[in-house]
């Protein structure tokens, strides 16, 4: 079939004849989701290589495992195999992001993997737990509190450069310890 008549088809439509070699079904596929997928990975990451590396991996082996292929919605399989590998990305150490942009990325998990949400967050609230009394402090005011270095350093009469150098403890901490449960989230 050819591209331009896949396109009219619906995803599951699309993946049924994906399942049967249909190559166009496939490029309809792509072009449909491709750009959505990037600007997703890419709003974490923010490294348009990787992005493309990622995107372009997940659709070869979305090829190669056509025949295999049980999706029940496509573009959540898609995004869901997208948000994997970002995080697949992040666990091997090639990328660096923040932590209020993982934060970010569970934010963004669909209900489905409500479970899987709140096991990261459980992690993530023991490991703040964790944290020396000051630096936890600083973190809850910045990332729950949502205050500014200004304002935490005020409040806690401490200079800014202090609340700056706890919160790179913290996140560099948080980084080290959640690397081990991204590992097993995955």
């Amino acid at each position: 079939m050819r591209t331009e008549e896949a396109a009219f088809h619906s995803d599951d439509e699309l993946v049924a004849m994906i399942r049967q070699d249909d190559a166009g079904a496939f490029e309809a596929v792509y072009n449909k989701y491709a750009s959505q997928l990037f600007h997703a990975a890419n709003a974490i990451l923010k490294d348009r290589e990787a992005c493309e590396d990622i995107i372009q991996e997940l659709f070869t082996d979305l090829w190669i495992k056509r025949q295999r292929l049980n999706i029940h919605n496509l573009k959540a399989y898609l995004f869901a195999a997208a948000r994997n590998n970002v995080l697949m990305t992040i666990r091997s150490g090639k990328i660096k992001i923040d932590i209020s942009e993982l934060e970010q990325l569970v934010a963004q998990s669909t209900a489905s993997d409500g479970i899987n949400e709140k096991e990261l967050q459980q992690c993530i609230d023991r490991n703040v737990a964790m944290l020396p009394q000051k630096c936890r402090t600083i973190f809850i005011l910045s990332r729950e509190e949502k205050l500014s270095h200004k304002e935490i350093a005020s409040q806690l009469n401490i200079s800014s450069k202090t609340v700056e150098n706890q919160m790179t403890i913290a996140l560099k901490r948080l980084k080290s310890s959640l690397g081990d449960f991204m590992f097993f989230f995955l």
